[in-house]
């Protein structure tokens, strides 16, 4: 047998003294099937010259740089050049054993596919000389503290799945990709029988000994990473480990026992970064900006890397400091461009929400973000100062100019709005921590319809922060309690809904002070009759996010989660972008997890949906598993986008999923047709996008590019294939064309003009997407296809790429000639292709209807009200659903109270 083949990726910045040595390991390694990548990212020493002097010697291939992009680009760039089916990330001063490669081969060639990444234990030399031996895997340990090396065995599968490192980071990228690989549904394993050998050293970029500020900078950048995850954080029921999550009706009641009596308004506390348009991912900034040769961050740092989930401080009996420096420390960090509070904000405002108010609205990047979700949304800001009001005018739809001090005396008919007419009121920081909030609010509530809702942030004035502040005498605790900002909210009318909490993960206090305070903690929590567990984590809450509604009582409860047994790109369309507006329902809570059945457990007068994604159920362990979710008054729901007999257990079954579910969700009619003879209770919910991409912007001296990216197609293309080379010969240089996955349809390609990329992320496929004109959609009409949802076509509609499909699944969706070119025949495919290819304009215009039409129609902020009004029909009908379950399984009943 083969051995498959490993890419060692190696990127080197002032690695000059320990390149012969990386290259020795790995020369020296028992597995043979390797090719070595060097990445040289601009250094400024002697590192390529000695590369390129070894070259003779040993078997790699050098990338250079011209200019410096930092490790997680430089390893990034590695992977685009090669071509393994494993991934082993090799810092230029690390070393391996000559069987470490050999060993995790064939530990992954024998794991199950969702396994990732292989770890070892590490011996670090140098500078320090330890032995870490390597933590077994937990994504739970994973979420408290980083405990893995970059220079793990990573198939490449599954790297392409998330995207790879996140280029943006320059450290703590390692610990961001295996988070990533978490939460898609990766898990990892530890290879004790090898070992990676380290190399620390005092000056290197991860700055092991924080001589430069690196815990510092560690600290916030690991901070922000979490903060970036939080949704699957949440999704999994991990809100409780460092980031956020919504309190419990427990939790919110002993949080007020806790809280401290103060009647002064808290002084205004500005927010700490500026509003600026939300990138894609966070920078995080060298302190220094000096030369330090890349090595891996996230496990190697002695003062992070533990065998255990958490780090206890060290005891000592040090009195009680003042932390002037460390506070100005933290002050003195470059802005983090990802604000998690607007984040956090915009993410709860209802997507079908016709008109919303944000008051203090900054240069307008929250607005614009939540225009791209809800178009047809009339989005108003009220802006605090004339130059924010210039920038928030080109993102939103109007901008009102007022200092903080005019808005409690400023009324409706000024604003030209009218009352009762908000569906939702956002306060940003700035005037929610202001001494006017009370009466702002106040004085706005009648501008908010009935149900309409509030949304703030506050900061938490037990946050050890502010306790540090009050004991070194600096300023009293801002902010307000939970009680106080929700009584805050009585007295304007309007009715507490939930609390979320933020938390910076990471940002711990100071040593001396966390042991000062820790070692009397018990002592005080027994004196005083507190819960010492709930005062360490209310100190770790910087802020708590607050959501009120325009209601006199509560909203209907209703819990909705999903089990994920597939890591298919419907995992988003099906599952992740759907909950993301389902939870801005008041009442709604959402949880998600993959793999693992956990029941959350029900509040009070709470409706519960569970929702089986994908599942594969069969008749001997299913019974069991649907009891258990029944004995909990559950809703079951059997989730399916594509003909169950492609996988041959359903068949084996005879369909026990989906009658063995109390109902089913799918998304195409004749899908749901087939799937009404073992259950009629289903319900069609069709994809659709999850926001409306920008507008296309296209380059009139490019060629034109067509797309074709499909798995399985073959039988549907061949017979297209020589009126597209027929066209391609025609037009020369003026087409090109992108494959993604189908390297047959790529060989086919009668031109030299054609490029090609494998399997990639789904993000990457959006990409690559955007930059083609047309887009071919062929189907032939198979049962098969038929049952496939329109998702490609207006996935290219939202990104201005013009599609030519089959009327197979498209001839209900698409309007020929105005949306979309329809071809029933190779013929007319190639005269299509012509006509499309030669008229600019038309081409242009039939892709800005496409786009209007997603625009208007196709966004899930339209429909997903619809999947929440059947979800509690389905629950208000579930005596006649449990009769109906019961004469098709009566074995599901068997011994249930």
């Amino acid at each position: 047998m083969s051995q498959p083949l490993v890419s060692v990726i190696t990127p080197c910045y002032n690695g000059q003294p320990f390149l012969q040595r990386v290259l020795d390991s790995v020369k020296n390694s028992t597995y043979t099937a390797i090719e070595h990548i060097m990445i040289d990212d601009a250094s400024i020493d002697d590192s390529v010259t000695t590369l390129r002097s070894l070259a003779n010697d040993y078997a790699f291939q050098l990338l250079e740089s011209d200019v410096r992009q930092g490790p997680a680009p430089a390893r990034n760039r590695g992977v685009q050049a090669s071509r393994g089916k494993y991934l082993l990330f090799l810092d230029c001063d690390d070393t391996i054993e000559p069987h470490f490669i050999e060993t995790l081969v064939r530990v992954a060639e024998a794991a199950p596919e969702e396994v990732a990444p292989f770890y070892t234990p590490i011996r670090l030399q140098g500078a320090m000389e330890r032995s870490i031996g390597g933590a077994s895997w937990s994504i739970e340990r994973l979420i408290d503290s980083p405990f893995m090396s970059v220079c793990s065995l990573v198939p490449r599968e599954a790297f392409d799945r998330v995207d790879g490192f996140t280029p943006q980071l320059r450290v703590l990228e390692d610990y961001d990709l295996f988070l990533k690989l978490a939460f898609a549904g990766y898990r990892g394993q530890l290879v004790t029988d090898i070992r990676l050998h380290c190399e620390i050293r005092p000056d290197s970029y991860s700055d092991h000994f924080n001589q430069r500020g690196g815990d510092t900078v560690k600290r916030r950048t690991r901070s922000l990473i979490l903060q970036r995850h939080r949704h699957d954080i949440e999704r999994l029921g991990l809100g409780d480990r460092p980031r956020s999550g919504l309190i419990s009706t427990v939790a919110r009641e002993t949080w007020a026992n806790l809280t401290w009596s103060r009647t002064q308004i808290p002084h205004h506390r500005p927010e700490p970064h500026p509003i600026r348009p939300t990138p894609s991912d966070p920078t995080p900034s060298d302190p220094t900006g000096s030369p330090h040769p890349e090595s891996s961050p996230a496990s190697l740092n002695p003062a992070t890397t533990t065998e255990s989930t958490t780090t206890q401080p060290t005891k000592s009996k040090t009195p009680l400091p003042k932390y002037p420096d460390k506070l100005e420390l933290v002050e003195a960090l470059e802005p983090i461009e990802v604000e998690p509070i607007a984040d956090m904000l915009v993410s709860l405002i209802p997507g079908d929400a016709k008109r919303v108010l944000e008051v203090g609205c900054g240069e307008g990047a929250m607005g614009e973000q939540f225009k791209r979700v809800a178009p047809a949304c009339h989005y108003t800001g009220i802006a605090l100062t004339a130059t924010d009001a210039r920038h928030a005018a080109t993102k939103i739809d109007r901008v009102i100019a007022e200092p903080i001090e005019a808005l409690p005396q400023l009324d409706h008919d000024s604003c030209d709005i009218a009352l009762g007419s908000l569906d939702c009121i956002v306060y940003r920081l700035d005037v929610a921590a202001s001494p006017h909030f009370e009466a702002i609010l106040t004085q706005q509530q009648p501008w908010l319809r009935p149900e309409g809702l509030v949304l703030f942030a506050l900061p938490n004035p037990h946050h050890w922060g502010e306790i540090i502040a009050l004991l070194s005498g600096q300023r009293r605790p801002q902010g307000y309690t939970i009680e106080e900002a929700q009584q805050m909210g009585g007295r304007a009318g309007l009715t507490a809904l939930d609390v979320r909490v933020l938390n910076e993960a990471g940002d711990e206090p100071p040593e001396a002070f966390a042991t000062w305070l820790y070692d009397r903690l018990d002592d005080a929590a027994q004196a005083f009759n507190f819960d010492p567990a709930m005062f360490k984590l209310t100190a770790r809450t910087s802020h708590h996010i607050f959501r009120l509604w325009k209601a006199p009582a509560k909203p209907r409860l209703l819990l909705v989660q999903t089990l994920l047994l597939s890591k298919m790109a419907s995992d988003r369309v099906r599952v992740y972008q759907p909950d993301r507006l389902l939870q801005t329902i008041p009442g709604v809570r959402i949880s998600s997890s993959v793999h693992a059945l956990t029941l959350l457990p029900g509040r009070p007068n709470e409706d519960k949906v569970f929702i089986w994604q994908r599942a594969q159920l069969d008749g001997e362990t299913g019974i069991a598993k649907q009891q258990r979710i029944l004995r909990d008054n559950y809703l079951t729901v059997a989730e399916i986008d594509d003909d169950p007999r492609f996988w041959a257990s359903h068949i084996e079954s005879d369909f026990f999923t989906f009658r063995s579910c109390h109902c089913i969700q799918t998304s195409t009619e004749p899908l749901a047709e087939f799937l009404r003879q073992f259950n009629p209770y289903v319900k069609v919910i069709p994809n659709q996008l999850p926001e409306l991409p920008p507008p296309r912007i296209y380059d009139d001296h490019a060629p034109v590019t067509i797309f074709f990216g499909a798995l399985n197609r073959e039988p549907d293309w061949q017979p297209l294939m020589a009126g597209l080379n027929r066209t391609l010969n025609d037009f020369g240089d003026r087409i090109h064309v992108r494959v993604v996955h189908d390297r047959h349809f790529y060989n086919a390609l009668e031109t030299p003009h054609k490029s090609f990329e494998a399997t990639c992320t789904y993000d990457r496929y959006h990409e690559i997407l955007r930059e083609c004109d047309v887009a071919l959609l062929p189907l032939n009409p198979t049962e098969f296809n038929g049952m496939k949802s329109d998702l490609k076509f207006i996935e290219c509609a939202g990104r201005g790429v013009v599609t030519l499909v089959s009327p197979t699944v498209y001839k209900g969706s698409v309007d020929h000639g105005q949306t979309a070119l329809m071809f029933h025949t190779p013929e007319e495919f190639e005269v299509l292709l012509h006509q499309v290819i030669e008229n600019d304009d038309w081409r242009r215009d039939i892709a800005a209807k496409a786009y209007a039409h997603v625009r208007d129609h196709r966004l899930i902020s339209h429909h997903y009200r619809e999947r929440y009004d059947w979800y509690l029909e389905m629950r208000d009908r579930l005596p006649e659903l449990n009769a109906a379950l019961r004469d098709r399984i009566p074995q599901l009943f068997e011994g249930l109270t």
